[in-house]
This record gives C-alpha cells, structure tokens and sequence, in this order.
C-alpha cells in the first residue's frame, strides 16, 4: 500500500491557474508531495509519498487550480487527481465503497481489482507525483526510502467517496524495501488505462529510482523540501 508521495507540478500557462504559485500535491497510504521536485508515495504498507521534482510542463494541464507545496501528504488529504469526465479536481485520498463508507482505502491491489465486491463500481482515475516514500523494515528498525521515476502518474480508481491507488508487486530493483509499489502510468498509457485496459506491468513500472532519506518523513508535521534529500 502506499503509504505517502510527493508531487510537483511547474506552471506553463499562468492562465490556468488561479494563483501564480507552484502547484504541489502529496499523497500515498500515508503521504505524498506534489511540487517541482516531485516524489512518488510509497505503495506498500507505510508509504508515504513524496516527489522531487523535475522540470515539467504536463501537470499543468489539467489543475485549473493553485496548491501549495505539500511534502508529506496524508490519507485523508484532498489530493489533485484527473478523470474522463473531469481535467482537475481535488479529490479525498480515502476510497471507501457506496455500501460501507467507512472502509476508507488508499490503496487497490491491481490483481483483485476486477474481484473485489469494493472496486466492482469503481471508476478510473490518475495522479500526479512526483515521488513516494516506502519503508523497509528491519527488526524494529524502519528506514524510509524516497523513489522516483520518469513516469508521470500513478494509475487510481475512485468513486464519491474518494479516492486510491492502485498497486503491484514491486520489482526486482526494489522488493528489498518493501514487496509492493504504485502501479505507474506514463503519458502514452492514460489514453488506454481510462478505455479500460488493465496496463499495470508497463516498461516504465522498472524505471524507478530510490536513495534513503531522514527517519523526519514519519511524521507528518515535517512538511518541508528537505525531509526529500538523500542521507548517507
């Protein structure tokens, strides 16, 4: 599950937002940060999504509004998200199903999504990042990795209630932190994934990247560009 991710989004058009400010956006299971450095949320367990961010213009394509820099982004967060229906809109990283509100999901398996009773009227949906948070966990002890890739978006489902992250098993490069990740979507993949098209083994699920970061990121009071540097 993911568990938090941060992403970046860099104006081009300063017509399409409100304010002249970055737009930035976190969320996983347990956060995520959207900003020009963007990281990803974590996918499995304790993620925590966070983003660095590169420089972009594809964010600003779809958020007809101004959110502020976000580097730990919680379930629960109003994160920016875009549907068929919809370019942009904010959106409760919490998905829970019409018949039991309270179920309150940040995460959808890829493999049981077609299985679930909870998914069975779901509607698809992407995510910007820019990165996320997983941690890998040893004994006691649980270090906090930040990754990044050169995809663009996760790939989501949600409903009224909310919304969640779909996810995989993680790759070879990265199942030592933790054995699952976000299911990622580059550009090319959205058109597809909204027709209905189960893309959830894309080349670009392999392109992820990763480096330790502080142990600051478990608490989501620390909300600033630094809890996304790499330490030694």
């Amino acid at each position: 599950a993911i568990f938090g991710y941060h992403c970046a989004i860099e104006r081009a058009t300063p017509s399409l937002f409100v304010c002249p400010e970055r737009l930035i956006c976190f969320g996983t299971c347990a956060s995520y940060n959207i900003s020009k450095v963007v990281v990803l949320p974590g996918l499995i367990g304790e993620l925590r999504v966070t983003s660095k961010i590169v420089p972009t213009t594809s964010y600003a394509t779809f958020l007809p509004f101004c959110f502020k820099d976000n580097f730990n982004i919680t379930p629960a967060t109003s994160i920016p998200v875009k549907t068929m229906n919809c370019d942009g809109q904010l959106m409760k990283w919490s998905y829970s199903p019409l018949w039991k509100p309270d179920m309150n999901l940040i995460n959808c398996r890829s493999e049981t999504l077609h299985i679930k009773p909870s998914f069975k009227n779901a509607q698809r949906c992407i995510i910007p990042f820019s990165g996320w948070y997983e941690w890998k966990r040893n004994d006691e002890n649980k270090q906090p990795y930040y990754h990044y890739t050169n995809a663009k978006y996760f790939a989501g489902i949600f409903n009224e209630n909310g919304c969640c992250i779909l996810t995989r098993e993680a790759t070879d490069k990265i199942n030592f932190i933790h054995h699952r990740q976000p299911v990622l979507l580059n550009e090319f993949d959205i058109g597809e994934f909204f027709m209905g098209q189960d893309i959830f083994d894309a080349e670009i699920n392999s392109d992820v990247k990763f480096y330790m970061v502080s142990k600051e990121v478990n608490n989501p009071a620390n909300n600033y560009a630094q809890i996304t540097k790499e330490v030694v």
